[in-house]
């Protein structure tokens, strides 16, 4: 139990290291939703089909799967499960665009819908692009709770990468959340956050920290130019093992283009290279 009426269970998932685990979230009790139901492992399914099961004889009824956005971590198991409980997948129309299966409902930035039951909950989903195009963080204003899907992890750091990411999005959603007034955060990966707010200033400045390092990096002069992968080595390479170097190299290029785009930096698009 996190907080009333809200439970997480971290769930076995196919997800990028160091994590090892998706949390399913179910929010509500009379009736109820899980947000990110994504193990594909089948002892896990067989968990998470009891805890239904379990919660069905106590006149609980799931309402719908809920996505925060299309990664696979996050929606390996949501057709299996609306399936065999017979429930709607809800997400962003940008999340239903991305996925191999039908969103029957799609979620728009400040919708809220209510989870019937003692008290009742209302549940507000807020946009939040950058990390991916349909991404959608779910807060129960009683409780100031967030669930936060990918915006944070309570250990590393979310990967930006540009095949779908967008570093100066990621930021200013970052800075969104911190206009709310929030207690705990709940993320995708790892264990709820008591103080949700310092964690999110804590990520929204690790973040402008590798910015300002990949900038220093970069020499002056087309002539010095350096990919994202000698960036990456430079920067992580005590930090890193070798194996996890091209999720830090995904994460400069991010950094690097929005060095361009705010006109620090300079590039040469055909050879991915950048200067000062």
């Amino acid at each position: 139990m996190v907080v009333p009426h809200i439970v997480v269970y971290p769930l076995l998932s196919d997800t990028l290291p160091p994590a090892t685990t998706t949390n399913a979230t179910f929010i509500g009790d009379h009736t109820y939703i899980v947000i990110d139901p994504a193990t594909s492992h089948r002892s896990e399914q067989e968990r998470f089909d009891q805890i239904v099961q379990e919660r069905s004889a106590k006149n609980q009824r799931l309402l719908a799967v809920v996505l925060t956005h299309h990664h696979p971590d996050h929606v390996a198991d949501a057709v299996r499960v609306a399936q065999k409980f017979d429930v709607p997948i809800w997400a962003h129309a940008e999340t239903a665009k991305r996925v191999p299966f039908r969103v029957n409902r799609f979620l728009k930035d400040e919708e809220n819908f209510i989870l019937e039951g003692n008290p009742q909950i209302s549940l507000q989903a807020i946009f939040t692009p950058g990390h991916a195009p349909g991404h959608l963080c779910f807060y129960e204003p009683t409780s100031k709770t967030l669930v936060a899907g990918d915006m944070v992890a309570s250990f590393g750091t979310i990967l930006i990468d540009p095949r779908d990411g967008h570093l100066a999005t990621y930021m200013a959603s970052l800075n969104r959340l911190l206009k709310l007034d929030l207690g705990v955060v709940i993320p995708a990966h790892g264990k709820p956050m008591e103080d949700g707010r310092a964690k999110i200033e804590e990520t929204l400045a690790h973040r402008l920290l590798r910015v300002e390092q990949v900038l220093q990096f970069l020499p002056k002069g087309h002539e010095n130019a350096a990919g994202a992968e000698q960036i990456a080595q430079s920067i992580y390479a005590r930090e890193l093992p070798k194996k996890l170097l091209f999720l830090a190299t995904r994460s400069v290029l991010a950094t690097a283009i929005y060095l361009c785009e705010q006109g620090q930096v300079k590039t040469d698009k055909d050879k991915a290279l950048f200067w000062r």
